[in-house]
């Protein structure tokens, strides 16, 4: 993992470090994680319940 895209604003992650998210908001971010060389790796939504 190289970077993070949430909600449209793209956070640089270390590839030793950790992301931690927090949400001040009610509905669960878009966060879509992003490779080496900038490649599209999935989608994820952290704070959504599961069913």
């Amino acid at each position: 993992m190289e970077s993070l895209m949430l909600d449209n604003r793209t956070v640089l992650v270390p590839w030793h470090g950790q992301v931690i998210l927090a949400s001040t908001k009610r509905r669960s971010p878009r966060v879509i994680v992003h490779g080496k060389h900038g490649a599209m790796l999935g989608e994820v939504r952290p704070f959504e319940q599961r069913r």
